[in-house]
């Protein structure tokens, strides 16, 4: 019951049954949410928690910004998604989330 208190347990199941893109690094400068997929993310204390297509990941609350923009359907630079985490672009593109934008 600990899980559910928490939210860990509510975001892996709603995530879990995402469309995912195929799994490998998007090729260009800027990348965005391939439509099936399923992310959101909780702030949890000074960090956020990340939910993509059933899998979590804690990140630095810096994160936040870029989240709310793949989140919102925005594109961000891939350039400050590997500044900011690169476990979060790695779990990302693991979990088919991000696909390349078109500029």
């Amino acid at each position: 019951f600990t899980a559910l208190d928490d939210g860990s347990a509510l975001g892996e199941l709603v995530t879990e049954a995402g469309e995912a893109a195929p799994v490998a690094p998007a090729p260009g400068d800027s990348v965005k949410c391939f439509p099936g997929a399923r992310l959101l993310w909780q702030r949890y204390g000074d960090a956020c928690r990340v939910f993509a297509n059933g899998e979590q990941l804690t990140v630095h609350g810096d994160c936040r910004h870029l989240l709310e923009a793949l989140c919102g359907g925005a594109t961000v630079s891939r350039r400050e998604l590997q500044r900011a985490d690169e476990k979060l672009e790695s779990l990302l593109i693991l979990q088919g989330i991000l696909i390349e934008a078109e500029d």
